[in-house]
């Protein structure tokens, strides 16, 4: 992200192909983690019960920090309204 200078939002491919987890020994609950850490905004995965918690645990180690994932939330969030997905019109509740 920072290299290109690229601002969108980046969204991996499914991070379960087994050339990602059997090519480069990846366990899927760092898989996801190493995603958010190089740029990705929403990541891609069927293993959510495995992926989810492993975020978590990231967030509350200090692995992914807080300020990363507010990062990514106002690129998507900006995102949606530019594709009129969000009305920002309506004032939130």
């Amino acid at each position: 992200r920072q290299t290109m200078g690229f601002q969108g939002v980046l969204i991996t491919q499914d991070l379960e192909i087994e050339g990602i987890l059997t090519r480069y020994n990846y366990h899927r609950d760092k898989i996801a983690i190493d995603a958010i850490l190089a740029g990705a905004d929403m990541v891609v995965t069927q293993s959510t019960t495995v992926a989810v918690p492993g975020v978590i645990a990231a967030v509350k180690k200090g692995t992914i920090s807080q300020e990363r994932l507010d990062a990514s939330v106002k690129r998507i969030l900006k995102w949606k309204i530019s594709l009129g997905l969000i009305d920002i019109s309506v004032p939130l509740v």
